[in-house]
């Protein structure tokens, strides 16, 4: 009433919360904090070289990095708490070995070992459990670790908090030949690698709880009441999943005339599917859910839910081994005067792209082994998140042949039959010389990616109106609410007694498309005169469906139109320009100028970039699908950025509406530009001779000189009340000295 929350509707979770915050320092609530980020990194590389004999040379080369960076907590507020103490150590070691088979052979030998370990390490801070929430479970060995997220207003803990330790093993070994016979260089070799991580990950088992402005427009409000939006808890999981890469080429570079040069060769590197040491992975298909099909691996697991062992999966691995895998490349060099100072070149090549082990993590957390579940706008709120869920709380939970599955978990699912992604890449450039010191050039280069992995929603909520209705024998007053999500998803719908064990479907989805074509224009001046110049500027423009990264986002705005959520890519920058310079004073006659003057050299970089494209969203699940992160709101008036660029706020908030109940927005995605920015970086050096073999170099060194500001991103969540502010700013200026004694 009047605008207010009466404080008997307070939950009670939620004051115990405020307890352990800092006290504001206004009648508005605000606080102010600040933390510190430290690091200590330490090097070191060693190298031997030995020449064996005028045939053979032997090298072996070492390194050792240590980085050590402090949690960023400052030993009172919780809410200054986003790092953990963060430990990595990297080892190399390679050894290679160059023998001369011929006077026109070179073999090339190289073997690898690259090991790396990371470590997360926190203190207590509290539970959930601690501010009362009932029905809690809380690993009893773990440091106590909230993850609070109150849209608009503070987060307490984060995933970032949570200990952990992984480590990983790369082993290389690669070969190559090249040989020149008459007009032709021919190469051809193999590279072997395999690939091992080791992970133990908490980072769920503690309990995530989010507040929206679902229910009060304001995300404090939504606390206050305990109306959660989203309950996440899983179980501790390991993650040992394993790689072998095989890839061979052959490649022939011909000089057909003294003005042209072809370079043909084809590469084939198989895919060799990803698996996990201990067997943890899990498919789903519909077909299989629609026939009822039952798992024999684990007797619990709901119908279409199968396992390695079960008759349709036909292998371990977490896809499909693909042998066919054979990229072509072909490419030309043509002088078309024959004095070489014009030069035609163009290309054109497929380039596979396989992901990388750490973009599946998250088939740990699928059951039985990590059994993640979301809970939607909890009936008993924060208060009491299980109050009304079948069966409970379910965690802790034991993993054998009779585990438990929980309803509505969130299962990450791999299609048996995944295809990987390529690229086709092709370029065409003209360099051409102008007198003695010039080099100008332009170049033309495009690719069009095919199968980009992503991610789709494969169990979204369907929406049934908003008018009463019954579903499964509940009836509800309004039929589609964020709070009956997992009573209107699909496979719920389909199936009740089946379909209530499937929450959010993340389905690894083959079928995204990228395109990129940009044009490259460069002016070099050459070493002379004291001066050197060298300046490029890139008009580039890349389309996608989405972010790229497989299990990384939260796949389309429509779950089931992938091409709705087509738009600028992430990266795209439309226009970039750079200009470095250096000048060398000159050798001056006069013995004082000399001392004084000679041999400094003032460098200077200018670097213009164009900002990247925006993905605005609502914030909130407007269209009740249950895949909130990617709806985006309705644009309502032409232009959506602020008029007046010299304050904080970048984008307009009254450009944008919340679509109605159960529609999506109007807005494209990734259409709104960003800012922009401008670095100037300069630097002044010269070297002091002191005898024949030792020298002082001196060096003085700014970025971004005259200080500019260079905003980060604004805020892109409509319902976030820092909606379309810019908070942070790159790097201001810098200044460094530094002198290095050579011997």
């Amino acid at each position: 009433m009047g605008n207010r929350i009466s404080p008997t509707q307070f939950s009670a979770a939620a004051l115990n919360l405020l307890k352990k915050l800092p006290a504001p320092i206004d009648d508005c609530g605000t606080v102010k904090y600040g933390s510190n980020n430290k690091s200590n990194e330490h090097t070191i590389v060693s190298k031997v070289d030995y020449q064996w004999s005028q045939k053979q040379s032997l090298f072996g080369r070492y390194e050792f990095s240590r980085l050590d960076l402090p949690t960023n907590f400052d030993g009172v507020s919780m809410i200054t708490a986003t790092e953990a103490d963060r430990k990595f150590r990297a080892q190399s070691l390679v050894l290679g070995d160059t023998y001369l088979l011929g006077p026109n052979i070179v073999n090339s030998l190289r073997a690898t070992v690259l090991r790396t370990v990371s470590e997360k390490l926190n203190r207590d801070y509290f539970t959930l459990g601690d501010l009362g929430v009932k029905n809690f479970y809380y690993p009893p060995e773990m440091p106590k670790v909230p993850q609070i997220n109150v849209a608009g207003a503070f987060v307490a803990g984060s995933q970032n908090l949570v200990p952990g330790v992984g480590n990983s093993t790369v082993y290389q070994v690669s070969n190559d030949i090249s040989w020149v016979k008459g007009r032709h260089q021919i190469g051809f070799g193999a590279n072997y690698l395999y690939s091992m991580v080791n992970i133990r990950a908490v980072s769920l088992a503690g309990a995530a709880v989010t507040f929206t402005a679902t229910n009060t427009n304001m995300g404090l409000g939504d606390l206050m009441l305990g109306k959660m939006n989203t309950y996440t808890q899983g179980s501790q999981t390991t993650h040992y999943p394993r790689q072998h890469y095989w890839g061979t080429y052959l490649q022939d570079t011909w000089k057909a005339t003294s003005r042209l040069t072809i370079n043909a060769g084809i590469r084939w590197e198989p895919f060799l599917a990803q698996y996990d040491k201990e067997g943890r992975i899990l498919h789903f298909q519909q077909d299989w859910f629609d026939q009822g099909l039952r798992s024999g691996v684990f007797k619990n697991a709901p119908a279409g839910l199968l396992f390695p062992g079960d008759a349709p999966v036909t292998h371990d691995n977490f896809m499909a081994t693909q042998w066919l895998h054979f990229a072509p490349r072909v490419g030309l060099a043509f002088d078309p005067g024959g004095d070489g100072r014009m030069t035609v070149r163009a290309a054109y090549g497929i380039f596979y792209d396989y992901p990388h082990m750490y973009q599946f993590n998250g088939l740990r957390d699928s059951p039985p082994w990590g059994s993640r579940v979301v809970l939607s706008n909890p009936a008993g709120g924060f208060d009491d998140p299980w109050q009304g869920q079948p069966g409970g709380n379910p965690f802790p939970l034991a993993v054998n042949a009779n585990s438990t599955f929980p309803p509505s978990a969130v299962i990450v699912n791999l299609p048996l039959n995944l295809r990987m992604p390529y690229v086709n890449q092709w370029n065409l450039s003209v360099q051409r010389q102008i007198g003695e010191d010039w080099l100008v050039a332009a170049n033309y280069i495009g690719s069009s990616g095919i199968h980009v992995l992503n991610t789709a929603e494969g169990n979204p909520a369907v929406f049934l109106g908003l008018g009463g209705c019954v579903i499964n024998g509940v009836s509800y007053p309004v039929c589609s609410t964020t709070g009956n999500t997992a009573a209107r998803r699909a496979l719920t719908l389909k199936n009740p007694a089946q379909g209530q064990y499937y929450g959010a479907m993340v389905n690894g989805d083959d079928g995204g498309t990228r395109s990129y074509n940009g044009l490259l224009v460069s002016i070099q001046r050459r070493a002379g005169k004291s001066v050197t110049l060298n300046t490029n500027y890139t008009w580039a423009h890349c389309i996608d469906d989405g972010q790229q990264t497989l299990f990384q986002n939260g796949g389309s705005q429509l779950p089931e139109r992938r091409r709705a959520n087509r738009g600028n890519c992430d990266s795209d920058r439309r226009h970039n320009f750079n200009l470095s310079t250096v000048y060398s004073t000159p050798q001056f006659a006069n013995a004082t100028l000399r001392t004084l003057a000679t041999g400094w050299k003032l460098g200077g970089i200018l670097r213009v970039l164009s900002g990247s494209y925006l993905n605005v969203t609502s914030g909130l699940d407007q269209a009740l699908t249950g895949v909130a992160g990617e709806q985006r709101p309705n644009q309502v008036l032409a232009n959506p950025l602020n008029a007046d660029k010299s304050g904080d706020l970048w984008i307009n908030p009254a450009a944008f509406a919340q679509p109605a109940l159960g529609t999506y927005g109007n807005l494209g995605s990734r259409n709104i530009l960003g800012p922009g920015s401008i670095v100037i970086n300069t630097n002044l050096t010269r070297t002091f001779q002191i005898r024949e073999k030792q020298s002082v170099e001196f060096r003085v060194e700014s970025f971004n000189l005259p200080n500019h500001v260079n905003p980060i991103n604004p805020n892109t969540v409509l319902s976030n009340n820092t909606f379309g502010k810019i908070l942070n700013a790159n790097d201001p200026r810098i200044m460094q000295l530094a002198l290095k004694y050579v011997f």
